[in-house]
Formats: C-alpha cells, sequence, structure tokens
C-alpha cells in the first residue's frame, strides 16, 4: 500500500481540508488527470492531498466503500 489505513485515518482527522484522489498507473484517465491534480495542489495550498493506488490501498477503498468495475 502507498499509506496505511492509520495514516490516513490519522491524515483524516488532523487536516482540516483534505482532497482524496484514486488512480492506478495504468488507468489511461487517471494518467490525463494527473497534471489536473497537480495543478489542484499548487492552487489549493491549504488542503492536505492523499494519493491512493487503486490496486494497493484496498482496506482504504473498502472503508471508503470505493469499488472498480
Amino acid at each position: 500500500p502507498t499509506i496505511s489505513l492509520e495514516d490516513f485515518d490519522a491524515k483524516l482527522t488532523s487536516a482540516p481540508k483534505v482532497v482524496v484522489y484514486v488512480s492506478t498507473p495504468w488507468c489511461p484517465p487517471c494518467i490525463k488527470m494527473k497534471p489536473e491534480v497537480e495543478k489542484l495542489k499548487s492552487a489549493l495550498k491549504d488542503y492536505t492531498f492523499i494519493a491512493l493506488d487503486g490496486e494497493s490501498d484496498i482496506a482504504i477503498l473498502n472503508k471508503l466503500n470505493i469499488q472498480g468495475f
């Protein structure tokens, strides 16, 4: 996993504003969105961005009820 469930929970409780971004390295729309997410990160300095890998961060995705196709 890119982030443990415990670290994810800690970031959610410690940061007042959070954006969670889920992607995979092989997904064409995810690859296309990456530069836009980077622009958002630059523009939204007061937000904490958490990137999740759709293939390896399964415990967090399950907790958030995020499912693939």
